[in-house]
This record gives structure tokens, sequence and C-alpha cells, in this order.
């Protein structure tokens, strides 16, 4: 089947024209999907968030899963309570301004979050079609995510003087029973220069009852060797077996005497580690105290404002997302009307078939007279 140039022109416009169409339609569904400008004012704040860790007694070190709490800020700022927060933020009255819509749809489909994950920085970015909304609505947010994070550091900080101020109490009731059995153990030696002056008296006792029994053995060695060859040694007399028994007792109480004052000094030394920890806890919670009342320990810094922007710009993510959809729209048009032309063909090719068939019964009818004539 013979196509002319005319026809064949008519069906190239043709699927030009459902191209272009399935490319404006393409562009219109990616717009609507992106749902905010192609062109239009941005405007950018730029915030740090420390990279360190809190502790409790212990300066802050870096946190070791940073980059999570870098994308968990990303979900904070889109959260619905920044949202409600920035929409009640007094720039808006003072600006005249009003988001016109519910938070979800005002903040969500204009508001741009970008984190650096391995680095501190966070951009809070809005474009609109009006420069002054654009950066009423940054700061809104800006303002909104600093109220909640201080609030946060806030609760986190009255979190940790509250478990230095339980260890602390828990710290002081133990120092003060270690004070009392101390102060009673010592009293009831009669006081520390009593018991070191019993001490002294046991082992002054000891040394001479030993001495005394040293000079008594060597004495009845004596007496023995002088008496070997005629009678056998006597035993010892009351008064060295006394002796014996004064020496004994002598050692039991000097032992006495050095376990005594070994226990108070255990006690002594455990009075005093309590003390020093107490010491250091109450530093703690001056330290967070004052941190907290001077803001040095809040983390979050905001290093530039949103500001008026005097330009439009582009929204790349928008115009990708437009020639994709334009792309696509062109590529569905072309094919359908490729598709269309095709299925065409094959009407066609049927409907000349038919029409062949139709023609060649009567076509012979017509003949067979001819022949037998």
């Amino acid at each position: 089947m013979h196509i002319s140039k005319g026809a064949a022109l008519t069906k190239l416009v043709a699927a030009l024209a459902i191209g272009v169409l399935g490319a404006v339609v393409g562009g219109l569904i990616a717009r609507a999907i992106a749902d905010r400008p192609l062109i239009g004012y941005r405007s950018e704040s730029l915030l740090r968030l420390s990279q360190v860790e809190p502790h409790l007694m212990r300066d802050d070190t870096l946190r070791p899963a940073h980059e999570a709490l870098m994308r968990e800020q990303e979900l904070i700022i889109r959260s619905r309570r920044v949202f409600d927060t920035a929409v009640d933020d007094p720039i808006w009255k003072a600006n005249g301004l009003s988001p016109g819509r519910s938070p979800e749809e005002f903040f969500g489909r204009s508001l741009t979050v970008t984190a650096d994950p391995r680095g501190a920085l966070l951009r809070i970015s809005f474009v609109h079609s009006n420069a002054g909304t654009a950066a009423a609505a940054t700061s809104a947010i800006t303002n909104a995510y600093k109220d909640w994070y201080r609030r946060y550091e806030e609760i986190l900080n009255q979190e940790r003087t509250g478990m230095l101020e339980i260890r602390a109490t828990s710290v002081s009731q133990q120092l003060k029973r270690s004070e009392a059995v101390l102060a009673a153990a010592i009293a009831e030696q009669g006081g520390e220069t009593m018991l070191e002056g019993k001490l002294r008296e046991a082992e002054r006792l000891q040394a001479a009852l030993d001495d005394a029994l040293v000079a008594a053995d060597a004495a009845n060695a004596s007496t023995a060797a002088k008496s070997a060859a005629t009678t056998p040694a006597t035993l010892p007399g009351d008064r060295l077996v006394r002796l014996r028994q004064l020496a004994d007792q002598a050692r039991r109480d000097a032992t006495a005497a050095e376990r005594t004052k070994l226990s108070l000094t255990q006690m002594r030394n455990e009075a005093d580690s309590l003390r020093a920890e107490l010491a250091r806890l109450d530093a703690r919670m001056a330290e967070l105290r004052t941190d907290g009342a001077f803001g040095s320990r809040f983390s979050l810094s905001v290093i530039s404002s949103a500001e008026i922007p005097l330009s439009r710009s582009i929204d790349r993510e928008v115009l990708l997302l437009t020639l994709v959809g334009v792309a696509a729209g062109a590529l569905g048009g072309v094919l359908l009307s490729l598709c269309g032309m095709v299925a065409m063909r094959i009407l066609h090719g049927e409907v000349e078939k038919e029409r062949v068939k139709g023609v060649e019964p009567s076509t012979s009818g017509l003949e067979s007279p001819h022949s037998a004539n």
C-alpha cells in the first residue's frame, strides 16, 4: 500500500503535535507534584549544631552517632510541632503577612532542609513568589526550631542536674552515717588520744614482758645446766607462768588496738572519699546551673539569619522535575501517536483485505456466462 508524501507529512505533524501536547501535560503534572514556584524568591538561614555529647561528671565529648543526629534534625524541623510554633511567630504580624493556609500546606511545599551528615551545618530555605513572605517563613521556622532545641537542652540539663542531686543526696546520707559510725567508734575507745595511748602502752608492755621472758628463760637454762649432773631440771615457777600469761595478754591487747586503729583509718578514708565525691557533685551541679543560666552550653547557633531576597532564583529541584515531566510527557505522546498510526495501518489493511475478498466473488460470477459462450 502506497502512502503519499502529503499523508506522511500530515501524520508527522500530528505526531509532533501529540508529543508537544504530552510535554505540556507532563510539565503541568510535574509542577503540580512539586507544588512550589519554579522561579521565586529564596530566603535561607544557616545554623550550626555542636558535635559534642553531654555527660554527667565529665566534659562533653564528640558524639559517636552524629550523622544519625543530623538526619533527625531534618525530621524535627519538618515536624508539626515546629510548623505550629512557626505559624504563631510574631514576625508575621510585624510585617503584615500571614501564612494563609494550614502549616503543613504552607511550609511543607516550599520548605527545604539540608543537613550535612558529616559536618555540623543545617540549612533552612524557603521559596515564595513574595520576597517578604519567603524571609518571614524562613525566620519563623528557624526561630521555632531554635525554641524547640533550647527547650530540649533545658530538659536534658534538668535531667542531668536531677540525677546529680539524687546522687548527692545519697552520698550525703552515706557520709553522715559513716561519720556517725566513726565518731561512735572513737568515743568507745575514749577518743583518739586514749586509743593511741593504749596502743603505745600495749606495745611497751609487750616489749617489757618479752624481755623478761628472755631473761627468765636464760636464768632457767643456767640453773638447769648446773644441776644436770645430780638432779633433773626443775619446772618453771608460778612467777614465770604468770609472766608468760601477761605477755600473751599484752600481745592480744596490742593486736586488738592495732586492728581498732586500722578499722578507724578505713572508716576515716571512706568518709574522706564520700566527702570528696560530694564536693565534686556540688561543683558539677554549680557548673551546669551556671552554663544553663548564661546559655553557654546551648549547642545550636545561628551562623546567618534569613534576609529578604533581592532577586528571583530558579528552583533547581522544581526545574529538574519539570524537565523530567516534559520529557516523559513528550515521549509518551510520541509513543501514543505511533501506536495510533500502527493501529490505523493495521485496521486499514484489514479493511482492504475484506474489500478485496468481497470483490473477487462478484467478479467470478460475472465471468462465468462468457466462459459458457
